[in-house]
């Protein structure tokens, strides 16, 4: 398109977002994971300054929407949900963001609604979530800290030594290799349903040896291509899709 990309951080502090009116582009691609108060008040600005902008992965609520790109996260929670494997005495979900996948935690309502919706009665007890850092292996320190000493509690005078989580949903392939090697080393395999995130070549082959029950993948590619095409057209043209649904596929180990 004959077109210059840069990428910049939108953190408040280091106001480049802030400035982005002043610099002489073109226009805006925002992943806007900040507040959703001080991320509309940011592209409101721009929008003052008759800058295009496009949205990808977290959209805002507005009067005058932008063109928004990405998955659907509430289908992305109810795909979840339909992937997840039958569990005797139900479903105790745990939800694992992550700072290396920030639009998704941004929206992890609708995540967590999408997988409420899908699950129904078989989903026991509410979703619990954590959050790691962008360490990779802060993953493999949350899951020792949920497994590694047993849980035992009284319940009525009766011992429960059972785990009270018994699937792991995560929203980073990091995430998702660390823990995985993490559950084999404490020989939790089986017992511990994880669904993954990502399509890199190492979880691929811990999906295929049935370490982890399914995996989500998004094409960020997509999203960053369909971001620049609708960009283009909002200058030339004033005009573009208001939104353009990426997709999302689960991948499990019958389909490699």
């Amino acid at each position: 398109m004959n077109s210059a990309v840069s990428v910049h951080s939108i953190d408040p502090a280091k106001n480049e977002l802030e400035f982005a009116a002043f610099t002489g582009v073109d226009g805006v691609i925002v992943c806007p994971y900040l507040d959703d108060v001080l991320a509309r008040r940011q592209l409101e600005k721009l929008k003052a300054h008759q800058l295009p902008a496009v949205l990808v992965n977290h959209n805002l609520p507005s009067d005058q929407p932008w063109p928004f790109i990405g998955i659907n996260n509430f289908d992305l929670g109810r795909r979840i949900g339909l992937a997840l494997p039958d569990s005797t005495g139900g479903v105790r979900l745990a939800m694992v963001y992550s700072d290396k996948a920030p639009g998704i935690y941004t929206e992890r309502e609708l995540v967590e609604m999408g997988i409420s919706a899908s699950l129904g009665e078989k989903l026991s007890g509410s979703i619990m979530s954590y959050r790691t850092n962008l360490n990779p292996l802060d993953a493999e320190a949350l899951i020792l800290r949920m497994f590694r000493s047993p849980y035992i509690v009284s319940e009525n005078s009766i011992v429960i030594d059972s785990p009270p989580i018994n699937t792991i949903v995560f929203t980073d392939p990091e995430d998702t290799i660390a823990a995985a090697q993490t559950l084999v080393d404490l020989n939790l395999v089986g017992q511990i349903q994880i669904i993954g995130f990502g399509n890199d070549p190492v979880l691929i082959e811990i999906l295929r040896k049935g370490i982890i029950s399914a995996s989500v993948v998004i094409n960020p590619e997509r999203i960053g291509y369909e971001a620049v095409r609708s960009l283009a057209a909002l200058r030339t043209t004033g005009y573009t899709s208001a939104s353009i649904d990426t997709g999302i596929e689960i991948i499990t180990g019958g389909s490699q």
